[in-house]
């Protein structure tokens, strides 16, 4: 099954308009040893693209805490990447709670939401009717669309959008730090290290906090129970192959 590339980018702006500023987990304490200093970036798209480097770097990256939406309620992310894999768990904008785990080139979906826009992008009929509130098998089209909505480019568009580079160097518990203002959001700040790679320690606004652990191993599992659609699945998943725990049920 195929997905109009449009529709998908649509929908990856609708949720960026909720103005998310995100905020939350532990910081990483940055042990090991930083790669070599750069200068400030200028910009913040120059900036977007050494943090999302930082992170394809790091052995492993948990970023979990609330952000205020447009309307001034609260949503929330949980994001545990460790190499290709990566496990999500979200509320965001009006779709509710998303579950969205990667493992290999496996992928499990957990959202009526999200799958009544997969039934819309797909054209099928009934397909969020019949996965309903459980775990469903995704192929690899299904997959790269969820990975637009709560994946890391989308963490990077909701919560570093509007970044003010270079910033001004401070401390963060005790550790050097550079805080980075956002254009139209006075009260937000991003603090990364201030040197080595561009790694985020925390986002602040007000109350609602976004924090950064990095290389400490994360758990990804498979989920139980997964809904097998024939057509939605990729030949890995379907039943008889490998499985995640509780196995595959088709429907």
């Amino acid at each position: 099954m195929g997905f109009r590339t449009g529709s998908a980018v649509v929908v990856a702006c609708a949720l960026a308009l909720t103005g998310c500023d995100l905020g939350g987990a532990k910081d990483s304490e940055g042990k090991g040893k930083p790669a070599v200093t750069e200068a400030p970036a200028t910009d913040g798209g120059e900036l977007a693209n050494r943090i999302s480097a930082a992170f394809k770097k790091a052995r492993a990256v948990h970023a979990s805490g609330t952000w205020k939406d447009s309307g001034g309620g609260v949503s929330r992310i949980d994001i545990r990447m460790q190499g290709a894999d990566r496990q999500v768990d979200a509320k965001v904008f009006e779709l509710g709670r998303i579950e969205f785990v990667q493992v290999g080139e496996k992928a499990y979906l957990k959202s009526p939401a999200v799958w009544k826009l997969l039934e819309n992008e797909s054209k099928t009929k009934g397909l969020a009717a019949r996965v309903g509130d459980r775990w469903g098998a995704l192929n690899a089209s299904g997959g790269q669309f969820v990975d637009k909505l709560v994946g890391l480019d989308a963490l990077l568009v909701l919560a570093f959008g509007g970044m003010n580079p270079p910033g001004t160097v401070t401390t963060l518990g005790g550790r050097p730090a550079r805080a980075i203002g956002f254009k139209d959001s006075p009260g937000k700040t991003m603090y990364m290290a201030a040197s080595g790679d561009a790694r985020p320690f925390a986002l602040v606004d007000g109350k609602e906090r976004l924090g950064f652990e990095y290389d400490v191993p994360v758990r990804i599992e498979e989920p139980r129970d997964v809904v097998f659609l024939p057509h939605m699945t990729g030949a890995a998943s379907r039943p008889g192959a490998e499985r995640g725990r509780g196995g595959v049920r088709a429907v």
